[in-house]
């Protein structure tokens, strides 16, 4: 085997000397090309240099301080100087002698020699104060300086390696002798170094062939002695590498099968010797601290991020020592970036008859989390149920309250002996009572829709001023019904009535609203309520501020949860369901924006929200306060209208609104009816049909009509807010819809829209 590497070593040994031998020559070879390469471009600036200075010889004396004019040389001087440094140029071997002048900031030729060719043929002569229009800057940069300057250009004449020589008069005046030699004149020369150099270098490799070849006779004797040694000795290496490698699988095996329950096993395993060095880890326990085994195979089991206390490791290492064994001793771990808790067991065990520790550690952490969560789960399930407890009763109050005043009232307007403002009191206190048993229940399926993310949101056109003006108006006139008459309540508004025109759902806009000012007025007992709105940017920020009671800095999260008011006394004493800001915030947030509060204890509430800014430019929309002033001036006279409604009482109050207008009222209760009255009586103007009826829907019913009366307006009419349904009622073919509760207002201007 020695020898074998030894012959290796000697055959290595020629081959580099070979190579560095080639590389030398090639090297040498290379040199020399350069080296004459650069020895000619030397002597062709140097001819280069002789011919320009020339210029300063061959001419008269005071020729260039002459020559600063177009006509200061005659024709004839000019020819007789070029004839001379013509044959200059011969004699130097070189293409032109010229010389150039700057004049106005461009330049021309003051001399110029010519070759042959160009005189007899008298093509591309040079003629004097000729403008040198190719130029390159190089020439304009040697009139400043006073270094002579190589180079190589092309210009109309050809490439040309090219020297300039800065040279100023007794007169100072300052001209550029230059001299130019053809490129490809230069690289003929160049050619002929290259058969040179070529042939130094075959000879130098040819002289070292026979050596080569002697060497390489030598080396195959030598060859074919070393291949029967190495063959003799590789097959006795073969058989004991085969014996070593049948007890090395042997113990791979066992090892194998170690690694494997080791390190597969999903139970956290570690070994330590006597002194706390790791000496081993499985891909379990890797995963809990979070470090590769290989970082960490003979460190400290304390430096590495598992053991919080160090106490622990030394009450496991000594009972392990000195019993044997720990079983499931419960200890806090580190893990990532939190802390848990696990099971640990370990046994004494022998390694190469040294005494080791194995560890397993048996992660209880989500063990205890899920405790935890189940924990707080029924905690939340309990308050869940408390709070369902606690809104059912305020519910109940909220409910019976408005009721109470309803039913109460409703008997005391019976006494025949009330005088015309009592009764008209009384009235307007069951009026009052309804629409806020009517808000409570709009707030019911508002919450509802939230929870079920049914809720919808439909922008229009409207006017901001006109809304809050109006909402100026109601909460005037409730602060009287609620006993707060000395409250001051202030409308500041950003834009004029004409620029206030938005696209928003004004309907939500108005629900947000009126919850906030109800709360305001319900908590403020004195001072001022002030509510409005400022253009900020792309955003409108409505805000209400009031003087009341304030709310605690710990409860301002919590009044915005669904059930949830300040605290638990608050609707108590002041009433209310806790949805208004749940609803609230979940429609500011559907419009597009936010809504917070800033407050504390005693010194008041801000409230704010925020919707994007839709500024709409055409101003006009039908102002509603008009519709409002005109829509009870309708007549229906002459006018036959059909009410298809199957609840009595809503027919009654339909009936009573319209005949009272003058109208001629036809009733049916389902659709069937309403076909068949419709095919008879063909004077009919306008249909009022219940969207739910029996026998056949009022959907299908709208359908069969239009089918014979399709310009007779049909009005879909029901108790189904959502807008799903008011989606699917205009696909029926309704020509609008309204929802009960049904206010005169509402009904007139929807007649009055079809029955102009």
């Amino acid at each position: 085997m020695f020898k074998k590497i030894k012959h290796i070593s000697k055959l290595s040994t020629i081959v580099i000397s070979i190579i560095i031998y080639i590389a030398g020559v090639t090297t040498y070879s290379i040199w020399s090309y350069y080296s004459h390469k650069n020895k000619i471009l030397e002597q062709v600036d140097t001819k280069l240099f002789e011919a320009a200075n020339s210029v300063n010889y061959l001419l008269p004396n005071n020729y260039h301080d002459r020559a600063i004019a177009p006509d200061s040389i005659t024709k004839i001087e000019f020819l007789e100087i070029t004839d001379l440094l013509s044959k200059q140029n011969d004699n130097l071997g070189v293409k032109y002698i010229y010389s150039v002048v700057l004049y106005n900031g461009k330049l021309y030729f003051t001399t110029s020699s010519a070759t042959s060719e160009e005189i007899l043929t008298g093509n591309n002569l040079t003629y004097y104060w000729q403008e040198y229009t190719e130029a390159d800057t190089l020439f304009y940069n040697a009139f400043n300086s006073s270094d002579i300057t190589y180079l190589t250009y092309t210009d109309r004449w050809g490439t040309f390696r090219s020297v300039l020589i800065p040279v100023t008069t007794k007169l100072g005046n300052k001209y550029l002798a230059c001299a130019d030699m053809e490129i490809s004149f230069i690289r003929k020369m160049l050619l002929y170094e290259i058969p040179t150099t070529i042939f130094n270098t075959i000879f130098l490799l040819l002289i070292v062939i026979p050596f080569i070849i002697t060497i390489l006779k030598i080396y195959r004797k030598y060859s074919d002695e070393l291949e029967r040694e190495v063959k003799h000795r590789t097959t006795a290496l073969e058989e004991e590498m085969r014996k070593r490698k049948l007890s090395e699988e042997i113990l791979r095996q066992s090892e194998e099968k170690f690694s494997v329950s080791f390190n597969r096993t999903p139970v956290p395993m570690f070994i330590t010797d006597s002194n706390g060095i790791i000496v081993d880890v499985n891909e379990s326990f890797e995963k809990i601290i979070c470090i590769k085994k290989i970082k960490i195979i003979g460190t400290n089991i304390l430096l590495i991020p598992f053991f919080q206390s160090a106490a622990d490791y030394e009450y496991i290492k000594t009972t392990i020592l000195t019993k044997g064994s720990i079983l499931n001793y419960q200890m806090k771990f580190l893990k990532k970036n939190d802390t848990g808790v696990c099971s640990f067991s370990g046994e004494l065990i022998n390694v190469n008859k040294k005494p080791n520790i194995l560890s397993i550690v048996f992660d209880l952490s989500d063990s205890q989390k899920y405790e935890n969560e189940l924990k707080i789960a029924k905690e939340k399930a309990e308050e869940n149920d408390r709070l369902k407890s606690a809104f059912l009763a305020n519910m109940s109050h909220e409910i019976r309250t408005p009721l109470n005043v309803i039913i109460g009232f409703s008997d005391l307007i019976r006494d025949e002996e009330l005088d015309k403002k009592t009764r008209n009191e009384y009235i307007n206190m069951i009026t009052s009572s309804s629409h806020s048993l009517l808000n409570l229940i709009n707030d019911i399926i508002d919450i509802s829709k939230i929870e079920a993310g049914q809720l919808r949101i439909s922008e229009t056109a409207c006017n901001l001023n006109q809304i809050l003006n109006k909402l100026l108006q109601w909460i005037e006139k409730d602060k009287f019904i609620k006993g707060k008459g000395n409250l001051e309540i202030n409308l500041l508004t950003s834009l004029s009535n004409a620029e206030s025109y938005v696209l928003i759902d004004e309907g939500r806009l108005k629900q947000v609203l009126v919850n906030l000012l109800t709360n305001a007025l319900k908590f403020t007992l004195k001072g001022k309520i002030e509510f409005g709105y400022i253009i900020n940017n792309n955003e409108i920020k409505f805000y209400v501020y009031d003087s009341g009671i304030g709310i605690n800095k710990d409860s301002i999260e919590r009044i915005f949860e669904r059930f949830k008011q300040a605290d638990d006394g608050t609707s108590l004493k002041y009433g209310g369901t806790g949805l208004g800001l749940a609803i609230s915030k979940a429609i500011v947030k559907l419009l597009g924006g936010v809504l917070w509060v800033e407050s504390e204890l005693e010194k008041g509430s801000k409230f704010y929200f925020t919707i994007p800014y839709k500024q709409l430019k055409d101003n006009s929309f039908k102002n509603e306060d008009d519709t409002t002033k005109t829509e009870f001036e309708i007549n229906l006279t002459n006018r036959t209208i059909l009410i298809v409604e199957d609840d009595d009482v809503s027919f009654l109050y339909l009936r009573t609104l319209l005949e009272k207008k003058g109208a001629n009222v036809l009733h049916v209760e389902d659709g069937d009816e309403a076909i068949e009255i419709t095919k008879t009586n063909t004077q009919i103007d306008l249909i009022l049909m219940d969207l739910h009826l029996p026998v056949t829907s009022g959907c299908k019913a709208t359908q069969e009509i239009h089918k014979f009366l399709p310009n007779v307006p049909i009005i879909a009419q029901t108790a189904d807010a959502q807008l799903e349904t008011r989606e699917h009622a205009f696909e029926c073919g309704f020509d609008d819809f309204i929802t009960k509760p049904l206010s005169s207002k509402t009904l007139f201007s929807v007649i009055k829209h079809f029955l102009k």
